[in-house]
């Protein structure tokens, strides 16, 4: 929703769990739900028409390897139901591009009961093609690669885009500085269902 200025992007250094490395920083002021704890902080940067939101959750420095491992859904469920305030807050983010897969999701199936569909003795997949049984039509592997890029425009995923934005102005005193320079967590979630489409660990860029 709240597009970042490219003049406002600039090097600066990330320090990453390989080392520290130079990289594009993306610099933007404005309201964003925001929380802050001994163990994190946590910003939610709305998309257009509101129909999903990226959740940059921050680690504390030096706990980010046991906060990923203690990581689970009931974890991430108290997160989301923690209260957050709308502020005024000095964002700065990197520019990151993240590939996962070709990843087969085929014994994932199995094991979540859809077995048969594996099987060219049991699968029936009569009602897509004629000749399913006779050819022993069968489903081979299911196949999955999720890509996630996030600059100025906003995000582009295999499951969602977002890229125009509008823009507000509040100026208070004084602003929150939240600054992602070190490992952290993105969630990718629809606003309307709260699913998760995407989630993400940054260690490096």
């Amino acid at each position: 929703m709240h597009e970042f200025s490219e003049h406002e992007t600039r090097s600066d250094t990330f320090h990453g769990t390989s080392g520290d490395k130079n990289v594009q920083m993306m610099h933007q002021r404005e309201r964003f739900s925001y929380l802050k704890t001994d163990e994190y902080e946590l910003a939610v940067l709305p998309y257009k028409e509101h129909e999903a939101k990226m959740m940059i959750l921050l680690p504390s420095e030096d706990s980010f390897d046991d906060f990923v491992d203690a990581m689970s859904h009931e974890t991430y469920s108290n997160i989301t139901s923690t209260s957050l305030k709308n502020e005024d807050v000095i964002l700065t983010l990197p520019k990151f591009s993240l590939e996962y897969g070709v990843e087969s999701l085929t014994q994932a199936l199995i094991e979540l009961g859809m077995p048969t569909a594996f099987n060219a003795s049991e699968a029936d997949f009569s009602g897509i093609s004629d000749d399913a049984l006779e050819y022993q039509l069968r489903i081979s592997d299911v196949l999955h690669k999720a890509i996630i890029d996030v600059d100025e425009k906003g995000t582009e995923a295999a499951a969602v885009t977002v890229v125009e934005t509008e823009t507000t102005s509040a100026e208070p005193t004084e602003p929150i500085r939240f600054t992602v320079d070190r490992p952290f967590i993105f969630f990718i979630v629809d606003q309307k269902t709260d699913v998760l489409l995407f989630v993400g660990v940054v260690r490096n860029i």
